[in-house]
């Protein structure tokens, strides 16, 4: 019909159709394009239907967020009554359980930071934090925080169904400043570490060459006991002795010593050893480090050695 109308107008004379041509047409564009709102806005029973389905389906699997849009479709105006009714209902309950969290940015000086974008599980969550709260779904996520100048901060969070804005500061670290990780969260910079002096090697070293020292010690002692032990029994008892005889027990010692002095002389072979490569392979040391050495001590109760640094 407005077609036709149209058609009529436009075969009518140029100075009596442009006003009324132009309102007509203005009529159809605007019957046209209020006809496409309402197909695309209002669902059909079977929308709204599947709306409702779909809600108890993704509320199942915690997805919160999905749920609120699908039940929000079947709560139109255009879908039955009793359907209407009931996702409206769900519709509350749904926005109680959807949790919130505001993130508070700050830079290495404490300055608030608005100028962040922020992924959740690899997927964008929003372009600039303005302060407000952000619907979640519940459960553990993994948020990435990125802005120009400042090194990418991840953070992984266990979100709780029902916490409504739940506040979690975010430390933003510039790539020259090394930041402390909190539990969960992980800062991708590289740490600066000083350059070592090799003290502790070179402690080690003196160590492992004291034990060394040691070993020589007691190998020599014992060796000297055996021998003499030895010597004993060979004069007391000659080339036979009988069961008895105090050689015996001379002859047992001896080689009791002989064994203590072996494994003291292979312990001075392994500790001097370790105790050379370990110090000629630390780092040089610095200025100012403290030299390190070994003295021995002698007193009434015994003898050792002394470490020194």
């Amino acid at each position: 019909m407005l077609l036709r109308q149209a058609a009529f107008l436009y075969s009518m004379p140029l100075t009596h159709r442009v006003p009324s041509a132009t309102l007509l047409l203005a009529a159809v564009v605007a019957s046209m394009l209020t006809t496409s709102h309402a197909r695309a806005v209002d669902p059909t029973t079977a929308d709204c239907l599947n709306a409702s389905e779909n809600a108890i389906r993704l509320r199942s699997d915690h997805k919160l967020r999905a749920a609120r849009e699908q039940l929000l479709v079947c709560s139109l105006a255009a879908c039955p009554t009793d359907v209407r009714a009931e996702c409206a209902r769900r519709v509350e309950i749904v926005n109680g359980s959807i949790p919130t969290i505001v993130f508070e940015t700050k830079d290495a000086a404490g300055n608030d930071v608005a100028n962040v974008k922020v992924t959740l599980d690899g997927a964008p969550l929003v372009d600039r934090l303005e302060g407000t709260a952000i619907s979640l779904d519940p459960g553990e996520h993994t948020f990435r925080f990125e802005t120009p100048g400042q090194m990418p901060v991840q953070k992984v969070l266990v979100i709780r169904e029902g916490e409504k804005e739940r506040r979690e500061r975010v430390a933003l670290v510039t790539p020259a400043v090394v930041g402390v990780a909190s539990r969960g969260d992980r800062v991708d910079v590289t740490q600066e570490v000083s350059p070592s002096d090799g003290k502790t090697q070179r402690i080690s070293a003196v160590v492992a060459g004291g034990v060394g020292v040691l070993g020589a010690v007691l190998g020599t002692i014992f060796g000297a006991s055996a021998s003499s032990s030895w010597s004993a029994a060979q004069n007391d008892c000659g080339k036979s002795c009988a069961p008895n005889n105090p050689a015996v027990g001379e002859k047992s010692t001896a080689q009791t010593d002989a064994t203590v002095s072996t494994v003291g002389f292979v312990t001075a072979g392994v500790g001097l050893a370790a105790g050379a490569l370990l110090w000629f392979t630390a780092p040089h040391l610095r200025p100012h480090a403290t030299p390190i050495g070994i003295a021995p001590l002698v007193s009434p109760a015994g003898g050792g050695l002394v470490l020194q640094w």
